[in-house]
């Protein structure tokens, strides 16, 4: 009897201690039971986690980083929306409308949890990818460049990889520069279809590149290939070219040497765009270079005048001074040189003479020089006593606006050339809701709100309070219960 007595104490001692407060929970206060992230694309990524704790959880936040060029290494945080309980399921929605992602950009991910008894959990860290899976993707890869298309056979495919190859070879021959890092290209196809991927496109845009991210994204149809090959060697050199030239001190490329650059790797002018520079050369209507220094001309024609003219410099800089020059050129920015410091210091050229080389360069007729105008003599002016209080008008400056990523213009050739955008800033913020927009340029504009809070070494801090294991004094007590159940047992043998 005694016997058989035995194994029913020993399932109670083994109960009681699974029961007792700071042992058994102390090892699994905080449990992840789902964590996932799902696109609604182009408009929502949706974080959702499941979760159970011994007492009821009161406190969700979702931190989160998004894989991009940058000046620092922050994190957003965002508070979960949830209902208190020992089990919970939340969420939190990044509208892309307040802050957009490009198709393909990667986002880290991961939670801190808390429940009413003060524990904590800092979940693992995972990685989702923010595709647009509207459409079944192919993938083609070669070197540092995925490309991925849903619309044409395999030589469509391979016929653009080959064009983003030999761009990247003609930019590493003629100036130097390379990939940065591993780029992935979406084709979609056409321009209407690549519209429908963007959260805010302009009408025009044919094709999109977001350096920061190492994507491209351009809209070309299967019968579109000519074209097509053009258009992804001209925006995988925006690509290429400002991931070279990032810098944190705000110095941004002329916008001639961005579009020059791109338009040069395409492997030629077109021939209407040749067509266009020739009638200005002969008409002595050829735009400065400081006037295509800062933006271009909305006028069409003017546009293309411009693209045309950048080229040309490009060219003209590349066949006069050489690859490195222009290597060393893309440094001076990199080092965070204005424009016009950068060209001083490698090609020893102020914009004007740079202008005046080129024109003889094109065989332009030179600039006139205006005549110094005589300075008036002055009359002597009384200045009256005032007798009241004179009014003083500050003028307002007119707002610079925010343009849209660079485009390459679609086909045929009457499509409208973009300008180079200017990106929003990166948001570097704890708690809040607020997302970290998305940069379409690498040009860093970094304005953190609010006051982050790093620890040693510029990382955050992770917090584990209540995650290790019990206690000495909890061990101590199951020690002492074990104990007298021993020594019971043995008596009871006896």
């Amino acid at each position: 009897m005694t016997r058989l007595f035995l194994p029913f104490v020993l399932g109670i001692i083994l109960l009681s201690l699974l029961a007792w407060p700071g042992i058994a929970l102390a090892q699994g206060q905080i449990l992840v039971l789902e964590s996932q992230a799902v696109a609604d694309f182009p408009d929502s990524i949706t974080f959702q986690l499941k979760a159970r704790s011994h007492a009821a959880i009161t406190d969700v936040r979702l931190r989160y980083r998004v894989d991009r060029t940058s000046c620092v290494s922050l994190f957003n945080e965002a508070w979960a929306e949830f209902e208190p309980a020992p089990t919970v399921e939340a969420t939190w929605n990044w509208d892309m409308r307040k802050a957009t992602l490009p198709p393909g950009a990667e986002v880290e991910y991961w939670w801190l949890i808390e429940d009413e008894s003060g524990e904590e959990l800092e979940t693992e860290r995972h990685s989702f990818r923010f595709e647009d899976n509207r459409y079944e993707w192919n993938q083609l890869e070669s070197g540092q460049i995925s490309l991925f298309w849903y619309r044409g056979d395999q030589y469509f495919a391979e016929e653009l990889m080959e064009a983003a190859q030999d761009a990247l070879e003609r930019l590493s021959t003629d100036t130097g520069v390379g990939l940065k890092r591993p780029t992935r290209i979406y084709i979609y196809d056409g321009p209407a279809s690549l519209r429908g991927a963007l959260v805010y496109p302009q009408e025009w845009t044919g094709g999109v590149a977001f350096a920061d991210y190492g994507v491209v994204a351009i809209g070309i149809g299967p019968g579109g290939l000519s074209w097509g090959r053009r258009a992804i060697a001209h925006e995988l050199a925006h690509l290429v070219v400002r991931q070279a030239t990032f810098n944190c001190y705000g110095a941004d490329l002329p916008v001639w040497l961005d579009e020059g650059l791109a338009v040069y790797t395409e492997g030629g002018l077109r021939p209407d765009f040749q067509a266009t520079l020739a009638e200005a050369i002969s008409q002595d209507a050829l735009l400065s270079v400081k006037t295509i220094s800062s933006t271009f001309p909305s006028d069409r024609s003017q546009a293309v005048l411009a693209y045309a003219q950048s080229h040309s410099l490009v060219t003209f800089l590349l066949n006069n001074y050489g690859a490195d020059k222009m290597l060393s050129f893309l440094e001076a920015f990199r080092l965070g040189n204005s424009a016009p410091k950068a060209l001083g210091m490698v090609y020893e050229l102020d914009t004007e003479e740079l202008d005046a080389l080129w024109r003889e360069y094109v065989g332009a007729r030179p600039r006139p020089t205006p005549s110094p105008a005589l300075a008036p003599t002055p009359t002597p002016t009384p200045t009256p006593t005032p007798t009241t209080t004179p009014l003083v008008i500050t003028a307002t400056p007119a707002p610079t606006p925010t343009l849209m990523p660079t485009p390459t213009a679609m086909p045929p050739a009457t499509a409208a050339p973009t300008p180079t955008p200017t990106p929003m800033p990166t948001a570097s913020a704890t708690h809040t809701a607020a997302p970290s927009p998305a940069e379409t340029t690498p040009t860093p504009s970094i304005t953190p709100s609010p006051t982050p809070q790093p620890s040693g070494g510029g990382c955050w801090a992770s917090h584990s309070r209540g995650q290790g294991p019990p206690s000495i004094d909890a061990m101590a007590l199951a020690a002492l219960v074990f104990g007298l159940a021993l020594v019971r047992w043995r008596r009871l043998l006896r």
